[in-house]
């Protein structure tokens, strides 16, 4: 009965995932705003 911790790092590896997305998201908005001149 492996499947519930399968499920539970899969579950994981997406917050994570979406968490990293979110931080570089909110990072890159950062730079844009401080040095528009870098994009």
């Amino acid at each position: 009965m492996k499947e519930p911790l399968i499920w539970s790092n899969l579950f994981i590896r997406k917050k994570i995932e979406l968490i990293l997305f979110t931080v570089s998201a909110l990072f890159r908005i950062t730079i844009k705003r401080k040095a528009p001149f870098l994009d």
